[in-house]
């Protein structure tokens, strides 16, 4: 592992340990996007998880558009192929969803409210 993954993961991790998830990954997101990238680098990403029918997406929208126009989390149709297999990959069966996922897609965690990170056991 190189020594950038290994500071993204302790800053992921710092994370998931801390009481405000949230507001410390935004941080951590802001230092990981400028790091260069390097072969085999896995950097971890926000995505909301959504569909134009749930009733508690716009909400979702409105608390955490912030993150979307930042570029710091992506939203994602759970409809389309990818929304479906992320869902599928980690067991997500509704929607409205703030999920912190690693470069494969795999659940690192989840975000329930403006501070709480859940880390998945």
């Amino acid at each position: 592992m190189s020594e950038q993954q290994d500071i993204i993961d302790s800053m992921i991790q710092e994370c998931l340990d801390s009481d405000d998830g949230l507001d410390c990954l935004v941080t951590a997101f802001n230092e990981i996007k400028d790091m260069p990238k390097t072969k085999g680098l896995c950097k971890p990403r926000l995505v909301m998880l959504t569909d134009e029918d749930c009733l508690n997406c716009e909400d979702m929208r409105t608390i955490h558009g912030g993150l979307l126009s930042s570029g710091i989390a992506k939203e994602v149709d759970a409809r389309t192929n990818r929304g479906m297999a992320i869902g599928e990959l980690n067991g997500i069966d509704g929607v409205p969803a703030l999920l912190l996922l690693d470069c494969n897609d795999q659940l690192i965690g989840e975000i329930y409210s403006s501070a709480e990170l859940d880390p998945v056991s």
